[in-house]
């Protein structure tokens, strides 16, 4: 069986040495390359990179079938090891996002029936809630994200892209009073 966050962890090491950066400072142009592996991103790439040199890149050192069988956020746990001691509170456990999607289903019994169902989690991070969310409810649902954090953001969009799970994300912040007055309304769904 290959580890995908093995995987994930070398793509990013190949990122750090062609950008000469340290491997925390590649992260963000990591998520940009597989972003543009999915077509994600269209043109848009790390500026130290050519398109020859990024899809050797994400060939070599990424399988997207196998990230896509995990059904999980392997992306999130990559990144919160990477911060070693300083790792962050922000990443909602798996356990807990399981049982929380789990709880939400049993306790809603109008959403036991077959009729659709909406999602939404205003402080998604990298789409823990709403993958867990999916494995409930499968495609009956549509799974709406916010994220003000803008690394947390991308991870969540290349999850729920790779992920194929139906939904729309923006990145704003979800305890705004008014959401119109974000900065970063503007950038819904897209990768600027």
């Amino acid at each position: 069986m290959i580890n995908t966050e093995q995987m994930i962890a070398e793509l990013n090491q190949r990122v750090a040495e062609h950008c000469k950066v340290s491997v925390g400072e590649a992260w963000e142009p990591t998520l940009d390359l597989l972003a543009w592996h999915y077509k994600i991103v269209g043109s848009q790439l790390p500026k130290n990179f050519t398109t020859l040199e990024a899809k050797e890149v994400v060939e070599d050192y990424f399988d997207a079938g196998v990230y896509a069988a995990t059904s999980w956020d392997c992306l999130g746990e990559h990144y919160y090891n990477l911060q070693g001691d300083r790792q962050i509170a922000e990443l909602m456990p798996v356990e807990t996002a399981n049982r929380l999607a789990r709880t939400y289903a049993d306790n809603n019994p109008d959403i036991n029936s077959e009729g659709p169902v909406r999602i939404l989690d205003p402080n998604c991070a990298t789409g823990r809630y709403l993958i867990a969310a999916h494995l409930i409810f499968q495609d009956r649902g549509f799974y709406m994200g916010c994220e003000g954090n803008r690394i947390f953001y991308k991870m969540a969009l290349l999850n729920l892209f790779i992920l194929d799970i139906p939904g729309a994300l923006i990145n704003a912040d979800g305890m705004c009073a008014n959401l119109t007055d974000a900065r970063t309304w503007d950038a819904c769904n897209e990768w600027v």
